[in-house]
């Protein structure tokens, strides 16, 4: 390439010569291997040899040229509206000498019944633009050209194909209405929700379910969809044609090792949030420079559930720069009984970070909270966990100069607690043993995990009559309870966020159980896992059908608990 001057670019084995219509923008695009990445690597993991495609939308012809390059024995007949483009196309096609596997023709495939023999297409600026003009467009408009049409029925006919590639700027809404997709095993198409509405985005997407198309979310991004019959579906993804980052969809994890993952350092690393509030997963990615999503960035509820949910790169013109080395702490609401949790998740990577000095670290907002909540919560809390770094909640896209990735080692259920090095990270931070004793007895339940615990009721009478702090985490401000509970001598917790908040910061000293309405062999986990964090003083004391308050106070106080 470097002894060609007319070849500006080479992107899967497709050397692309100089064209009036690549702007040196595009170029940068096709060298980082940007351009139009969602379609060409969700079309070559999912093409196999012998597919017969049809691609509506030729653009630039380098989509085509890399199906005909990168596929085996692959036949490929594209189609374009502009004019302009067709020559430079078949020029691109001629030098891969690829001129024999795909073949590109100045038409627009209508599949209405009887289409009319020609209709006018206007051409963009940007040749990613060009499209059917609208229908008060003049055929005097200087870029608007009468272009013919073709029957798809005809060419279904005449060319036998079990893909179809889409990318026609809108017009994929009226095809999809009258098309048969009877036939096409792979589809795969752009969407263009700015064009025509989100409603009509859903729409094109059942229309070709419809077909008995299934969407596979593993070759789809946020505008460009991928759909598979059920047997094409089972054959998976073939990853060998690209430099594939599989996005997990379940978490493997054993709390018992010394590291979850590595931790990793992303360069010219983008975040960004979509808009909105609320207690469920939160649409927020991590991208490295590559604008390919970082898997260890995702959040996760449990070893099945995501946290986080993936979202589509940003525009460019709407991401910030941020300067310096930065530590991703992933999503955080300080007014949930879980913030430390949430927290924590990954801030236990610091002890590790040898030789690197970060400025601070990044979360992806969540939940209600104003901005004075934020700032409280981490003014009073991040000191003691992460001392010397700046916290910065995450106000909108923004591209950080180096961002350290620690893969998330707490989380509910089966990855609750943690690995070694995060129970290790916890011990390097507790509040001095001293401190212990001096605040007496403290109950801590999750509200809706414990609703015999509401105030008013009366077990939270009997255990406030025994000396108890009762404390619903939904209504205690947690810069406010962790004193309380460094220096707790006896300490009762019912719900999984009770459980951690008694695990990271109750003193070693301190007698601590766990009233478990759990069944099974997980009613008395919690002990043996308080071992683990130094607390040698839990138990576990499991709450029994049917078993009333003056019940469950005689065996607290057959504990010692009362």
């Amino acid at each position: 390439m470097d002894r060609d001057p007319d070849i500006v670019a080479e992107l899967h084995g497709i050397r692309i010569p100089a064209a009036p219509h690549l702007s040196p923008r595009t170029i940068a695009a096709i060298q980082r291997g940007l351009y139009e990445r969602p379609e060409i690597e969700g079309t070559l993991v999912n093409l196999r040899p012998g597919d017969r495609v049809v691609e509506l939308g030729s653009g630039a012809g380098i989509v085509s040229a890399i199906i005909a390059r990168n596929v085996d024995d692959v036949q490929v007949r594209t189609f374009e509206g502009n004019p302009d483009l067709i020559d430079h196309i078949r020029k691109l096609h001629a030098l891969n000498g690829l001129s024999d596997r795909v073949t590109v023709q100045n038409a627009l495939v209508m599949a209405a019944p009887d289409p009319v023999p020609s209709t006018l297409f206007s051409v963009s600026t940007s040749f990613l633009g060009s499209r059917i003009a609208a229908a008060d467009a003049a055929e005097t408009d200087a870029r608007t050209f009468r272009i013919d049409t073709l029957s798809y029925e005809d060419l279904r006919r005449d060319f036998p194909h079990n893909v179809l590639v889409m990318d026609i700027e809108g017009g994929e809404l009226d095809f999809l209405g009258s098309a048969d997709l009877s036939g096409i095993e792979f589809l795969i198409v752009e969407l263009h929700p700015t064009i025509y509405g989100a409603d009509a985005a859903a729409e094109c997407i059942r229309r070709i379910e419809a077909a008995g198309l299934i969407l596979d979310p593993a070759s789809s991004d946020l505008q460009v969809k991928a759909f598979k019959t059920p047997a094409r579906m089972q054959l998976g993804l073939d990853q060998s044609r690209v430099a594939w980052r599989a996005v997990p969809e379940c978490l493997a994890f054993d709390p018992d090792t010394e590291w979850a993952e590595a931790i990793e350092t992303v360069t010219d690393a983008v975040l960004v949030k979509s808009p909105g509030t609320g207690t469920g997963p939160i649409t927020a990615s991590v991208f490295d420079a590559d604008q390919r999503e970082v898997p260890g960035a995702i959040s996760w509820h449990d070893a099945t559930t995501r946290a986080t949910i993936s979202r589509h790169h940003p525009r460019p013109k709407r991401i910030t720069d941020i300067a310096g080395t930065w530590v991703f702490g992933g999503p955080l609401d300080p007014l949930s009984p879980d913030a430390l949790r949430q927290m924590l998740a990954r801030l236990w990577c610091l002890p590790h970070l040898a030789g690197i000095a970060p400025r601070g670290v990044v979360f992806f907002p969540h939940g209600p909270a104003t901005a004075d909540r934020y700032a409280a919560f981490l003014a009073a809390l991040l000191p003691r966990w992460a001392p010397g770094l700046d916290p910065l909640i995450l106000s909108g896209p923004s591209r950080f100069e180096t961002l350290i990735v620690p893969p998330q080692a707490v989380a509910a259920g089966p990855l609750r607690h943690g690995t070694a090095d995060f129970r290790a990270f916890l011990r390097s931070r507790a509040a001095p043993a001293a401190k212990g004793g001096a605040g007496g007895r403290l109950c801590l339940h999750d509200g809706p995990s414990a609703p015999a615990m509401g105030a008013g009721s009366p077990l939270h009478t009997a255990l406030t009559g025994a000396g108890y702090r009762v404390q619903d985490l939904a209504r205690a401000p947690l810069p406010e309870l962790l004193p309380r509970i460094e220096t707790a001598d006896t300490i009762l917790v019912s719900g999984s966020a009770a459980e951690d908040l008694a695990l990271y910061a109750a003193p070693r000293t301190a007698k601590i159980a766990r009233l478990a309405a759990t069944p099974g062999d997980h009613a008395t986990d919690f002990a043996p896992l308080a071992r683990l964090y130094g607390l040698d003083n839990a138990q576990d004391i499991p709450l029994q059908d049917g078993e009333d308050v003056d019940d469950l106070l005689h065996r607290l106080a057959a504990h010692g608990f009362v």
